[in-house]
């Protein structure tokens, strides 16, 4: 009877590695003609459009252990550009500032509740919010600010002309070398862009709110912007490959190349100061592997302290939008997390991470990176 006990117990652990050793070959199921079908999406988008100069992709599938990224176009001194090269994040950038918020809610440093004239000084709290002739400024809270509720303006993409350019963007681009502050592009919102609706009441995209908790934060912690980044997100994760343009020395990216070229339309703006009006909705140059890192780090549960706080940054006045979080559907998936205006994009569908850009500040609503995105869902699908 012992010894039928015993053989019973050889077969099951004989039963167990083979099971696990089948998981681990499905696991390992070759996936060379899909990474090859990413490279062609890539290339055929790059080659196809020509609006679009350059790209830069990863795509990570657990599943089967795949991690590939690749790039396609050149650099600014007509080398390959080399997959790991950094680029603009744009609005991705807002994902860093809204985890940044919660970590020093967290920390009991700001509240999200807070108003924002607790933090900020006249000069900036002063008309910042007359709506139908009542003043609201000191009413508007960081919250309302992080999930697009204050009814603030955005100057970035307001007021376009009869070519559908933003009155903003045409300054970027006929004054390249201007420096923008925060400050400036509060002011600017005032005195040339009304607000939409009482605080709380309804729901816009604005960038002017992100610069204002921006400068919220620094007044709460007495620390730049730039080094809460550092000490909350950038360093605890080593992202060493991401930074706050033109507000501190680059750092990180591929020895002999600078960050990768970006445009709007065939204008080539890599090197346009103006861009600097990028600040805390955005502002930050990055490369595809610190975007996996960061996404991943939000998602399974490593970044913040608390098991909620995650919870909050999804939750906001619509569904779709939480604390610089989004959900969009895609090729018929739901698809989370953020892109930029750069065709920059950090997503989530399910387990599957997707990181990467195209380059172009483009004028037609994200259609190149959409087609990216569809293209490589299909492709997914198919072969699942």
């Amino acid at each position: 009877m012992k010894n039928l006990k015993f053989s019973n117990y050889i077969f099951l652990l004989m039963w167990i590695t083979f099971s696990s050793c089948k998981k681990e070959e499905l696991a390992l199921r070759d996936t060379t003609e899909l990474q090859k079908s990413f490279q062609k999406i890539l290339d055929d988008i790059v080659a196809e459009d020509e609006l679009v100069f350059n790209g830069i992709l990863l795509v990570d599938i657990p599943k089967y252990k795949l991690h590939w990224k690749s790039a396609v176009g050149k650099t600014a001194s007509n080398t390959a550009l080399p997959p790991d090269a950094q680029f603009r994040t744009a609005s991705i950038g807002k994902t860093f500032l809204a985890a940044l918020a919660l970590r020093l809610v967290e920390d009991g440093k700001i509240a999200l509740d807070d108003k924002l004239s607790k933090y900020l000084p006249v000069s900036i709290m002063n008309n910042l919010m007359v709506y139908n002739g009542t003043d609201y400024s000191n009413q508007i809270t960081i919250r309302q600010c992080l999930t697009h509720t204050s009814g603030i303006g955005d100057y970035f993409f307001e007021n376009p002309d009869e070519n559908g350019f933003p009155q903003f963007i045409q300054l970027i681009l006929g004054n390249p070398e201007q420096f923008w502050t925060p400050q400036a592009t509060i002011e600017y919102t005032k005195e040339n862009i009304p607000p939409h609706f009482e605080p709380g009441k309804g729901f816009f995209y604005s960038d002017t709110g992100y610069n204002l908790v921006g400068l919220a934060l620094e007044n709460a912690t007495s620390k730049s912007l730039n080094d809460l980044y550092k000490e909350y997100i950038f360093n605890p994760l080593n992202l060493k490959n991401t930074y706050m343009e033109f507000r501190e020395p680059p750092r990180g990216g591929v020895v002999g190349i600078g960050v990768s070229q970006s445009y709007f339309l065939d204008i080539d703006i890599t090197d346009f100061q103006s861009i600097s009006a990028d600040w805390a909705g955005g502002g930050l140059i990055t490369n595809t592997e610190d975007l996996y890192t960061f996404i991943n780090a939000l998602t399974k549960g490593t970044f913040f302290k608390k098991s909620d706080s995650f919870s909050m940054m999804q939750q906001g006045f619509i569904e779709e939008y939480g604390m610089g979080w989004i959900k969009q559907s895609i090729g018929g998936e739901l698809i989370v997390g953020h892109d930029g205006s750069y065709s920059s994009f950090m997503y989530k569908w399910n387990d599957i991470t997707i990181t990467g850009t195209l380059n172009q500040f483009e004028p037609k609503n994200g259609s190149f990176k959409v087609q990216l995105i569809e293209q490589l869902i299909q492709k997914i699908k198919a072969f699942n």
